[in-house]
């Protein structure tokens, strides 16, 4: 049997977990980095009035905020 002092077998063991936790944040981190965004035909909106940013796919004149319920203007034409 292999004889260790507690010191060195914290050591050893806090050594490991530290590996495991900064092996699985860099799959992680590269992981996210393959993943696309596909858009569909969306304009980001805010409202006038209370200030809400919002995602409206119906590109319309008019739309209607989703917090307040007021309807907002497109400003690109």
């Amino acid at each position: 049997m292999i004889q260790t002092t507690s010191s060195a077998a914290f050591t050893i063991y806090l050594s490991i977990t530290l590996g495991m936790v900064m092996a699985l944040w860099i799959y992680t981190h590269y992981r996210s980095k393959k993943r696309k965004i596909l858009t569909n035909e969306k304009e980001l909106f805010i409202c006038e009035f209370c200030h809400f940013a919002y995602v409206d796919e119906q590109v319309n004149q008019l739309n209607l905020c989703p917090q307040c319920g007021l309807f907002n203007k497109r400003d690109k034409d």
